[in-house]
């Protein structure tokens, strides 16, 4: 699809399209993803799988603080001169924000490869070949990233979509495999993540090539771009992604201080299933499509009041399948890991709160309302860490799972506050919330029918 057939396409089918898409491929994901994450909970032990986490959190840690810098400005800005027929400025952007996150990469394996040996000395020696072989994963991820913007700005939301599924199927054929013919240990299951990882890379580069040529009879722009950008509004974005990564992986780390290993692997399922709960939220189109529409501001307020309202239903109806889900799943398959249900399904009243703000988010970040975001950043990390700190040491576990709430809570006071102080030209319409109209009957009539036509399309393909 090229940009010209996107403009003229409505805002609602291209929504649709793209959820679809991410809605299909990501249930086969977190499906595939279950069953991996089954076996290896099934076939270590729980102190094994607490070693596993806070390994996993070490290199999320690095991973967010250096990788994602820029990245949420760097992805509005493209799509934003791609809507505006400034290609030149979309490709020298892109090529600057390339060359910044492959070298930031780069760095950060380095300095993970080589410091594992002083961070053993703390912990125990035999984790520092743990830490070297998370290192290679921040350095795939790192040239994913580069690839998956390309991708993002022409909307190739199967491409998109489909990657965590290809990494998925082969971890689990992995995973079985080494279960199989070697047994499984921590670091065995971290081989198999760096070497689906690697390969789900190697397979998009064909088609990452093919859309970065799109640009290839285009005359770079000779200005400095991204340092533009930085000095205008970036500098906001430059460390929130950094800080926003900074408190759910330390947290495992100070599980392990206030009660121990075997509480990391509790804390940790929850936390997996909410996640994964919470990935069906339908809010991976957003951020595509709403910087193509910024610009007309009787557009955006409709998306804006019907996304909230949509997403919000969506995610009530969420909640309720989960919480009898969750006691199926794991009651039934996963019994002794049974403390993680209360923690489960305390965490899931946090989701409306959060799918509502969520939205609100997006529109900010299109706007480049970069400056409050970094703020409101700021404050959620000093709020939650507080929230962290007091509850933990007094509830334990379940002390998290509340903070979880809390801190969904604040930031989204904080946003209403923000909204109704400041004139961002949207506001939130309770007579578009609490009704059912014309817009309401076409876009369920819609759903239904591109949900029908791309799972009938998806179900030929697998015939074929």
């Amino acid at each position: 699809m090229n940009n010209e057939n996107i403009n003229k396409s409505s805002f609602s089918k291209s929504f649709l399209k793209g959820e679809t898409s991410f809605g299909f491929w990501n249930i086969l994901s977190k499906l595939m993803g279950f069953v991996a994450s089954i076996i290896v909970i099934k076939y270590i032990t729980l102190y094994e799988y607490g070693v596993y986490q806070l390994v996993l959190a070490f290199g999320g840690l690095v991973g967010t603080f250096f990788l994602k810098l820029l990245t949420d400005v760097s992805l509005n800005d493209i799509i934003r001169f791609v809507g505006e027929k400034k290609e030149n400025f979309a490709k020298k952007l892109f090529q600057q924000y390339a060359f910044f996150k492959l070298s930031i990469g780069v760095v950060s394996f380095l300095i993970v490869f080589f410091g594992a040996g002083i961070i053993s000395t703390y912990y125990d020696e035999n984790i520092a070949g743990l830490f070297r072989l998370v290192s290679f994963l921040i350095l795939i991820d790192s040239i994913y990233n580069v690839m998956k913007i390309v991708l993002e700005v022409r909307l190739k939301f199967n491409a998109i979509a489909s990657r965590p599924v290809v990494y998925q199927f082969l971890r689990i054929t992995l995973v079985i495999a080494t279960l199989l013919l070697f047994g499984l240990n921590v670091e065995k299951i971290l081989i198999v993540n760096v070497i689906a990882s690697a390969l789900a890379t190697v397979i998009f580069i064909p088609l990452f090539l093919k859309n970065y040529n799109i640009w290839k009879n285009v005359d770079k722009e000779k200005e400095n771009v991204l340092l533009s950008i930085v000095k205008k509004h970036g500098k906001w974005s430059l460390m929130r992604p950094a800080i926003a990564g900074i408190p759910n992986n330390i947290q495992p780390w100070l599980i392990k201080i206030f009660v121990g290993t075997e509480a990391v692997g509790i804390f940790n399922l929850a936390s997996m299933l909410f996640a994964t709960i919470k990935s069906f939220l339908p809010l991976n189109t957003l951020t595509y499509l709403i910087p193509l529409e910024i610009s007309n501001k009787k557009r955006s307020q409709k998306i804006f009041s019907y996304s909230i309202k949509y997403i919000t239903i969506f995610s009530i109806l969420l909640s309720i399948v989960s919480f009898v889900g969750g006691f199926l799943f794991i009651g039934a398959i996963l019994p002794k890991y049974v403390e993680s249900l209360p923690l489960f399904y305390i965490m899931l009243l946090s989701i409306p709160i959060s799918g509502f703000g969520s939205v609100m988010v997006s529109f900010l970040i299109a706007m480049r309302k970069q400056k409050y975001l970094f703020i409101q950043m700021i404050s959620k990390m000093i709020f939650s860490t507080a929230m962290f700190l007091i509850l933990l040491p007094i509830f334990g576990l379940v002390g998290l799972a509340i903070e979880q709430i809390l801190t969904t809570i604040f930031v989204f006071v904080l946003l209403l506050i923000y909204m109704r102080k400041v004139k961002v030209g949207l506001k939130i319409e309770p007579k578009i919330l609490f009704s059912f109209n014309k817009e309401d009957i076409s876009f369920i009539k819609n759903l239904y029918l591109d949900s029908k036509k791309y799972l009938k399309s998806r179900f030929l393909i697998i015939q074929r």
